[in-house]
C-alpha cells in the first residue's frame, strides 16, 4: 500500500489490548511514553506507522466463536496454522535474516 492511497484497509486482530492501545494513541492520551518501554514495541510501532500513513482501521475480532465474518474467518485460519506449526514433526524453514532495523527511542 502506498502512502497516498485513498483506499481504506482493515487490520483484524483478536488482541484487544492492541486495539485499545491504537485507539488511545489516536486520541493523544500520552501513549508515546508507554510505547518506549512496553513489550512488543516494534510490533506496536509498525501498527502505529501503518495507521498513521494509510487509511487503516484496527478492528477487534472476538476469537474462538462461531461468527462467520471475514475477521472471524481470518482468526480461525491464523489459529489453525499456529496450532499446526506447534504440532509439526517436520522441520520448519528458518526465517531470512532481517534487512531492516527498528528505530529505538531513547
Amino acid at each position: 500500500m502506498t502512502i497516498g492511497n485513498t483506499q481504506s484497509s482493515t487490520l483484524h486482530t483478536d488482541h484487544l489490548n492492541s486495539v485499545q492501545f491504537i485507539e488511545d494513541l489516536r486520541s493523544k492520551v500520552g501513549q508515546e511514553n508507554k510505547l518506549r518501554t512496553m513489550n512488543g514495541r516494534s510490533y506496536y510501532r509498525w501498527i502505529v506507522d501503518l495507521v498513521t500513513r494509510t487509511r487503516t482501521s484496527v478492528v477487534h475480532v472476538k476469537s474462538h466463536t462461531d461468527n462467520t465474518g471475514i475477521g472471524s474467518w481470518l482468526n480461525a485460519e491464523a489459529d489453525y496454522y499456529a496450532l499446526s506449526a506447534q504440532k509439526a514433526t517436520h522441520l520448519i524453514p528458518t526465517a531470512p535474516i532481517p534487512t531492516f532495523s527498528m528505530h529505538i527511542l531513547p
